[in-house]
């Protein structure tokens, strides 16, 4: 607590005193009603039957899932029992629940809950910690910013995907506080040096953060000899140094290969894939609700996701045009009178935000749990934002105010109106159920030899028997140079791999491309002995089995 005692104000309470007698409960209302909104969901997630579970939760977070349950059985982190390694996954998620695994014992089903109940308890504390600041702020922006980010469908999703998010949203939220202190501490530097390793071993492209404050620091101390803001963010990047050396380290003992074999495999496929720079900009669009997902409205989202980003340059240019000559880059989003510190992270997200996006752009297969890394930083720039143009463009105008209410009450009434009752429409992954089912059958059929499959989680994790082989790459480090050579089936042969399990979309272009299997005499070797949907599905349909013949 004594942390959030030294948060300073940002605008001193500017937005909640100026609109003290209209509804001065309302951004207070609808912050705790989206609070109480992602507690319930997670709730009922968590107290859900299997085949729900599984469409809304991804088919990586049964990966690591697998991963731990073999690494308990097997000693060495591996998908298939041995038959490969992998270094595709990030360490603290893993170890937690191989701990878990370890100490529990738990069925199938009681495994499932345990990790959706850590990242359903990781999220509920980061938000809680999250909405207590802003309450302790006294501030309508801070509140509504709040509300758009915990009400969008791809954060409720995330909070139970048993995957790293929770951990790094609670890891960098809490950087992000510990920086924020303006009093001088001398516990400051040695809670970001902790909180940057951490960071990186929940996930290893953490250091971006650290980083982007780091520099930030410099440039608004330029002037100062001492620069004691930059000394201490440097010690927060030697801690995400030493955490990224600590990921590399084991996954050389793990593998003989310093990096993870999923970076690898998408950094591949990443050369197939079009519209780059578009596709970061949706993912950045996703963290604030933002995810049409129709093809007539990709034009806009793009324009919408550049807007997002370019918003601190336009903000300045406007500015300027206004008349007010003493505006830079460096005081977007602040007062005359607000802290350095805060100027700092202000410049630091839209640091990340960028840095991130450019970075996302060379990944073959964005997910949604890639939004970690994103979603301090929005924040962050919503806030600075509204109030820039609260205070600097609109001359303290109560427009802003009321459009980013009607926005945040819009989104929260609207998600809850289109989420519930929870069912196979309002899911994210609705195929994976299929999956599921398939995992069982084979779990009551087994065969006679190794089952390849690109989509393997789902399959492998209720298979509950080391016979399912990844072969996309992604837990698998042995598949790289066997995509890249187009020489897959030659991979399949060499393990006894006679039968493929996954949808029909996996042998159309262009994952026969990126995937090392473009040949047409292997496609036809493909013969179908089992189906388990009649493609009712949009985006995945007709999960079969195939036996190789040759």
């Amino acid at each position: 607590m004594e942390i959030i005692e030294r948060i300073p104000q940002l605008t001193n309470s500017h937005a909640m005193k100026k609109t003290s007698n209209v509804w001065p409960l309302f951004w207070r209302g609808i912050s705790f009603a989206a609070l109480i909104h992602l507690i319930a969901f997670d709730l009922l997630i968590l107290n859900a039957p299997e085949m729900l579970q599984v469409q809304f939760t991804p088919d990586d977070g049964y990966y690591y899932l697998t991963l731990a349950r073999n690494f308990v059985r097997f000693g060495q982190w591996t998908f298939d029992g041995g038959v490969s390694v992998t270094s595709g996954f990030h360490l603290i998620q893993a170890y937690v629940l191989a701990g878990f695994y370890k100490l529990l014992q738990p069925t199938l089903d009681g495994f499932v809950r345990l990790g959706l109940g850590f990242d359903a308890l990781i999220t509920i504390i980061a938000v809680c910690i999250a909405w207590w600041i802003c309450l302790r702020k006294n501030d309508a922006f801070h509140l509504i910013a709040f509300t758009i980010l915990v009400t969008a469908k791809p954060f409720l999703f995330n909070s139970v995907s048993v995957t790293e998010w929770p951990l790094v949203i609670l890891i960098a939220g809490l950087y992000c506080l510990s920086f924020y202190q303006q009093e001088k501490s001398h516990g400051a530097p040695l809670a970001l040096f902790v909180l940057g390793l951490l960071g990186s071993l929940a996930r290893s492209d953490f250091g971006l953060l650290p980083f982007g404050i780091f520099i930030s620091a410099l440039f608004m101390e330029r002037g100062n000899t001492n620069k004691p803001l930059a000394r201490e963010s440097l010690v927060g990047v030697l801690g995400a140094v030493l955490g990224l050396g600590l990921v590399f380290v084991h996954n050389f003992v793990t593998t003989r290969t310093f990096i993870q074999s999923s970076a690898l495999m998408k950094s591949y496929w990443a050369t197939f894939v079009h519209q780059k720079f578009y596709n970061a900009m949706a993912l950045v669009l996703k963290v604030i609700g933002l995810d049409l997902g129709f093809a007539d409205f990709d034009r806009s989202i793009f324009l919408l996701g550049v807007l997002l980003i370019s918003g601190p340059l336009i903000l300045v240019v406007l500015a300027k045009l206004s008349g007010q000559k003493d505006v830079t880059f460096a005081k977007v989003g602040a007062s005359a009178n607000q802290p350095l510190r805060e100027r700092v992270l202000v410049l630091a997200a839209g640091f990340c935000l960028i840095g991130y996006s450019i970075f996302y752009a060379y990944n073959g297969a964005i997910q949604h749990w890639y939004t970690a890394n994103l979603t301090w930083p929005i924040f962050i720039l919503l806030v600075a934002g509204a109030h820039y143009l609260d205070q600097r463009l609109l001359k303290e105008g109560q427009f802003t105010l009321i459009w980013l209410s009607v926005f945040a009450l819009t989104a929260l009434v609207v998600q809850i109106s289109s989420l519930y009752p929870l069912r196979s429409q309002t899911s994210p992954w609705p195929h994976q159920q299929v999956m599921l089912e398939a995992g069982r059958y084979l779990a009551q059929n087994p065969l006679d030899a190794y089952v390849g499959s690109w989509n393997s989680g789902v399959v492998g994790y209720y298979r509950d028997a080391a016979d399912i082989i990844n072969i996309d790459g992604l837990v698998n480090n042995d598949i790289y140079p066997y995509a890249v050579g187009n020489s897959l089936p030659d991979y399949l042969r060499e393990k006894n791999i006679g039968y493929i399990l996954d949808f029909e979309n996996m042998l159309h272009p262009p994952f026969p491309e990126r995937g090392g299997y473009d040949d047409a005499n292997f496609l036809s070797q493909l013969e179908p002995v089992k189906e388990f949907d009649q493609g009712q599905f949009e985006e995945f349909k007709f999960l079969r089995l195939y036996r190789i013949k040759q």
